[in-house]
């Protein structure tokens, strides 16, 4: 992960798996989140996933442990 790029921590489920090259879209409890475009995914377990964007560095909690919104 890029140390320079600001942090940030969410709470949420993903709508779609994390693909490099495209953003990352999250279902957080008061609304919608488009990232901008993943350049790295560093880990994904049951819990959580640690990803890196152009912008930021995130950190996402799985919303229950969930990983996945039905959509």
């Amino acid at each position: 992960m890029d140390v320079t790029k600001k942090k940030a921590e969410v709470t949420g489920r993903l709508l779609y798996p994390l693909v490099v090259g495209m953003p990352a879209y999250i279902k957080e409890e008061d609304g919608y989140l488009k990232t901008s475009r993943v350049v790295q995914v560093d880990e994904v377990t049951t819990a959580q996933a640690s990803f890196e964007t152009l912008n930021t560095n995130y950190c996402m909690h799985f919303k229950g442990g969930v990983q996945y919104e039905r959509v």
